[in-house]
């Protein structure tokens, strides 16, 4: 990445620590052998108001002030998604592993509705 797209990610990120703290993270896990660089999925989807972040089976949907507002388990990957799921309000997110348009749904219809253009963050 480029001085320029390395300043527009933090900025988007929100904050210097949740960035840091993935970023070691996941090169820590590189270094011991536990993410593969070719098959290791973003672990930051960022959005114009804010980012889903990995930890752990979970994922972290942060507001642009750094201040979380939603929890998710991770559940799983489908057709090229990463999918999401929030068991309190019964609603599955998901976004394309790529980048673009993220979609939700709740469990009972499950169609699926545009919500976020979201940025793979793969540091």
């Amino acid at each position: 990445m480029d001085a320029e797209t390395l300043k527009s990610a933090a900025t988007l990120l929100g904050g210097v620590g949740t960035f840091v703290g993935s970023v070691g993270g996941f090169l820590l896990g590189l270094r011991r052998g536990k993410i593969s660089e070719r098959n290791a999925h973003p672990t930051i989807y960022a959005y114009d108001n804010g980012r889903f972040c990995k930890d752990g089976k979970y994922w972290r949907e942060y507001n642009k002030d750094g201040e979380q507002i939603f929890l998710f388990e991770e559940a799983g990957v489908s057709d090229g998604f990463q999918e999401i799921f929030d068991s309190r309000r019964d609603i599955l997110v998901r976004f394309p592993i790529n980048g673009g348009m993220s979609e939700y749904s709740t469990i009972s219809d499950r169609r699926w509705r545009n919500i976020y253009n979201v940025l793979p963050l793969r540091i």
